[in-house]
């Protein structure tokens, strides 16, 4: 269970520095490395753009790929921490609502300089009935529930469906696996 979750570290100020940080790192049975979501919500305006900025500092210094799940809400600080993004990956469902949310996002992304050769448009096509209705056998899950949740498949078998090029699973956060 994690003793440290990204707001704590937010919260430290100028005391976070690379041993806190590498302190906080989970390891993961499959290999990445995870710094924990707080167990509670907070509220967005609560974060400091720049503090996160320097956990960004950090760990780009400390770890060969940092990938990083923001909200979907777009705040001041969530829209800088894009901006400094080398790539991003948009995440959509393939709703009317959702497609044009993703184009003001785009639209946005674009106003403030990001390319759109950094930016990857992901619409998740699959739905928790996906392998019971298409291909009778379900093969993917949730292991593990709470900070150490994976999404894995049933006795370390792989996936084996025909439509397994097709098959990607999106935590309920928006992490993509």
């Amino acid at each position: 269970k994690a003793k440290t979750s990204v707001v704590d570290l937010i919260e430290a100020g100028d005391r976070m520095d690379n041993v806190m940080v590498r302190e906080a790192v989970i390891a993961s049975r499959r290999g990445p490395q995870v710094i924990a979501a707080p167990a509670e919500m907070n509220p967005l305006e609560e974060i400091s753009g720049d503090r996160l900025q320097q956990l960004l500092r950090i760990c780009r210094n400390e770890f060969d790929l940092v990938l990083l799940d923001l909200p979907s809400n777009w705040t001041n600080w969530v829209l800088s921490t894009v901006v400094g993004c080398d790539q991003l990956m948009l995440l959509t469902e393939p709703s009317l609502h959702s497609i044009r949310r993703a184009r003001r996002c785009l639209d946005l992304l674009e106003s403030v300089g990001v390319t759109h050769s950094q930016t990857s448009l992901i619409v998740n096509r699959n739905e928790r009935r996906f392998m019971r209705e298409i291909d009778t056998d379900a093969q993917i899950n949730i292991t593990d529930r709470g900070y150490g949740s994976e999404i894995a498949t049933f006795r370390e078998e792989g996936v084996h469906s025909l439509l397994s090029g097709n098959l990607m699973d999106v935590c309920p956060v928006g992490a993509i696996t």
